[in-house]
Parts: C-alpha cells; sequence; structure tokens
C-alpha cells in the first residue's frame, strides 16, 4: 500500500500539515509521497492537468489518498476515476463546489475582469508571491462537478465548524448522502493547522487507515 497526500490550492509541498504528516508517516516507517501539484507552472494549471498527472504518476498501484482543500476535491475525482486502486480517502476541508467556492472568494467585479483580461493575480502561499492565473483554470474547475455516484471507498471528513473560505455544510451536505462516510466536525478554521489540531489529525488519520497494524 502506498500513501499519497495532496495540498491544496496555491499551497505547495512545503505547507505545515504535509510536512507534519510526512514526518509522523516516517516515524511509521512509511513513505507519504507529497507531490507539488503546480505541476511547475502555477500560471497555466487546470484541475485537467491535476488528475492527469495523478493518474499517470499514482493510477497503477493500491493507495490510500490524504487531501486537503482542493487537495480533497483532487482526491474524491482520483478516487471516482480510479475506483480499483484507490482505497481510502481522508479529505480536510475538502474544496466541494470548488469553483463556485472561488468565484464567491473572488467576487464578481474581480471575476468579470478576470474573464475580460484572460488572468488575474492570486497569492500563492507555497512561493510567497502574488502569481498569475489564467482564466481558463476557473473554466476547467467549473465542468468539474462533486461526484454523484455512491463513493465505493471508505472516506474520513475532517472540517472546522469555522471555515470561511469552504463552508462545512458542504461537507455535512456530502456526508449525509453516504453511509461509508464519515465526517467529523471541529473547533477550527480553514486551515486546520494549530499544533493541537495536527495532533488530532494524525491521530485521526493513522486510526482510519489502520496504520499501527501495518508494522
Amino acid at each position: 500500500m502506498e500513501y499519497l497526500y495532496l495540498h491544496g490550492f496555491a499551497s505547495a509541498p512545503a505547507s505545515s500539515k504535509a510536512q507534519f504528516l510526512r514526518s509522523q508517516f516516517a516515524g511509521q516507517g512509511l513513505t507519504l509521497h507529497v507531490p507539488d501539484l503546480n505541476l511547475d507552472d502555477f500560471s497555466s494549471l487546470t484541475i485537467t492537468k491535476q488528475l492527469q498527472f495523478l493518474v499517470k504518476e499514482y493510477g497503477d498501484r493500491p493507495v490510500c489518498v490524504i487531501g486537503s482543500s482542493l487537495g480533497g476535491f483532487l482526491a474524491a475525482h482520483f478516487a471516482a476515476i480510479e475506483t480499483t486502486q484507490v482505497r481510502k480517502l481522508v479529505l480536510f476541508a475538502p474544496a466541494f463546489q470548488f469553483s463556485d467556492c472561488v468565484a464567491q472568494r473572488v467576487g464578481a467585479e474581480l471575476m468579470t475582469q478576470w474573464r475580460t483580461d484572460g488572468e488575474i493575480m492570486f497569492y500563492h502561499y507555497g512561493s510567497d508571491r502574488q502569481v498569475p492565473l489564467q482564466y481558463k483554470f476557473w473554466l476547467d474547475a467549473n465542468s468539474y462537478r462533486d461526484p454523484i455516484t455512491d463513493p465505493a471507498v471508505p472516506i474520513l471528513i475532517i472540517h472546522g465548524i469555522h471555515d470561511d473560505v469552504i463552508p462545512p455544510r458542504l461537507s455535512e451536505d456530502y456526508a449525509s448522502k453516504y453511509a461509508n462516510v464519515e465526517l467529523k466536525l471541529v473547533d477550527s478554521d480553514h486551515r486546520l493547522a494549530d499544533r493541537e489540531m495536527l495532533l488530532f489529525l494524525w491521530q485521526s488519520v493513522r486510526n482510519f487507515l489502520e496504520l499501527s497494524q501495518t508494522n
């Protein structure tokens, strides 16, 4: 079994959750793969390109996937593609209805500018700077709606009740549809990144993926 972590939008493998979880997996004698989903060029990124990359790199072997925010959205779609290889999903504040959330956060005026100019600037947390992103990113993302078929794998969702980026009701709505989705609502925001929360995430991941039974 392999283990994969997918970081969020405008983030990077060096994010606090990615690095913390990777170190915890290493303590179990396991490798947590954390690919750079910016794919060398954030400006021309699309959801389609990210999914194609995941299928090419990780679609040929059994894998459990952890995804944060947009990474959670990608993980759900990756599982819908690789129905026999993805064995379990852990989703942190998954960005369900992603394109709608982006449009709402950007606002009507900037969305019009984005469409007209072809690109606008986004703050990229991974590189700590403003980076242009092409409008085709949003158009492509808008073509990916939330997976509506019954997920074939066990799914754990952890979502902060104070999340003002991705509303926790989206995870509640998703979890209410399927018996094999476990939802934990926690007293945190979108980042889920303070020390106490990171320890809680790790404990939840370890138990859900039964990592203690791998050694």
